[in-house]
């Protein structure tokens, strides 16, 4: 994966894809930041303000989304939105590449993985 456009004026990212699959063989996933939210969000459509995953937070970007400078994260749990105090993202790479591990989801366990910056953009959806 390359460096990216963006979402929200903020880097939109890609869960690893290894072998022509996504981690895991689970779904493809994003983590990105919607417009008009100071939220990160995990989910299938990036940009768009529905995901399985969020935490609050007004980071520039993903891998400087930490414990305890973050809000708490939430998970769908099927019916409704719960915290979750287990969820983390780790920044893994280092600073130059930019990827973020992330991990701990109860209810969402597909959404873990690494996910690396995109050439994605969005046009204020």
């Amino acid at each position: 994966f390359l460096e990216d456009g963006s979402c929200n004026g903020k880097p939109a990212y890609t869960r690893a894809v290894r072998y022509g699959r996504a981690e895991g063989g689970n779904p493809p996933a994003s983590l990105y930041s919607p417009a008009r939210r100071n939220s990160w969000l995990i989910g299938t459509e990036p940009c768009r303000s529905n995901g399985w995953v969020e935490v609050r937070s007004m980071a520039e970007r993903a891998e400087l989304l930490q414990a305890g400078s973050s809000g708490p994260w939430q998970e769908f749990n099927g019916s409704a939105w719960s915290r979750s105090d287990a969820i983390r993202a780790l920044t893994h790479c280092g600073a130059s590449t930019g990827c973020v591990y992330i991990f701990g989801s109860r209810y969402q366990p597909h959404t873990h993985g690494l996910y690396m910056p995109t050439d994605l953009e969005c046009s204020g959806v």
